[in-house]
């Protein structure tokens, strides 16, 4: 049964991925395009802002939909059985000028998962490279910040 729920969260993430990646060819890059077209007929690129916010827009863009291309197919390739490693952290965090420790939640994913408006980061990042790797009870130092593990749950 948990495979079976690994398997289905899996697949939904591939369509999730998917889904951006089809928003973002088909109707990002156009409007991106026409924004540059309409930037480059006003002649002067020099000074023209609108140039070079379209020019920004379409280099994000773009990276964006290189590194979705290469998440896809790295799912894909594997039968939507892509090593998606998630864990749910609750850290005790102490600052070095907080008199203090305070509680974190944290998710540590592939960054397949990666959502960091919910406190999640990737596993490849210096933090959660160290806390995949970490116990409960160890103290993990860096920086100004020492994170203590007080639960860690793999998620299915």
């Amino acid at each position: 049964m948990e495979n079976g729920k690994n398997s289905t969260r899996k697949i939904e993430l591939l369509k999730r991925l998917e889904r951006e990646l089809e928003y973002r060819v088909r109707h990002l890059r156009p409007k991106i395009i026409n924004e540059l077209r309409s930037a480059i007929s006003q002649r002067d690129l020099s000074e023209n802002s609108e140039y070079e916010a379209a020019r920004a827009a379409q280099s994000e863009n773009e990276f964006r939909i290189r590194q979705l291309e290469m998440l896809v197919n790295r799912t894909s390739d594997s039968g939507g059985e892509a090593g998606v490693v998630s864990f749910d952290f609750l850290l005790e965090v102490l600052e070095k000028d907080r008199p203090s420790p305070y509680k974190l939640k944290l998710r540590v994913a592939d960054e397949i998962e990666l959502d960091p408006f919910a406190n999640c980061i990737t596993i490849t990042s210096p933090l959660g490279s160290r806390l995949i790797n970490s116990q409960i009870g160890d103290k993990l130092q860096m920086g100004d910040f020492e994170y203590k593990v007080l639960e860690k749950n793999e998620i299915k």
